[in-house]
């Protein structure tokens, strides 16, 4: 939400000695299916309890596009961007399927 952009904020200005911060989701689930944008990004939509959010992948693993249509969770590293016009955004950097647990 707003309040935890305008914290994130805080930690700025970001660059070699101060990388932006990096988060792990485990259970996310895509709202729809996700659909290719440029030559290897991934645009599309994560399930919330309300709503949902957009999501990019750059350079993303096919295997997001994968998770994305079997409607299965799974666990994201991400950062979190305010856009301009749009929102929140989740720039998503790694998935894979939600680990089971024994």
């Amino acid at each position: 939400d707003d309040a935890l952009v305008r914290e994130l904020a805080r930690l700025e200005p970001h660059g070699a000695g101060n990388p932006r911060p990096t988060f792990l989701a485990s259970g996310a689930r895509a709202a729809m299916p996700w659909s290719a944008v440029g030559e290897n990004g991934l645009r599309g939509r994560l399930a919330r309890s309300e709503g949902s959010l957009r999501g990019i992948a750059w350079n993303a693993d096919p295997g997001l596009a994968e998770l994305a249509a079997k409607d299965v969770p799974f666990e994201i590293h991400y950062r979190l961007a305010a856009q301009r016009g749009w929102g929140l955004q989740v720039e998503i950097l790694a998935a894979r399927a939600q680990r089971r647990c024994a």
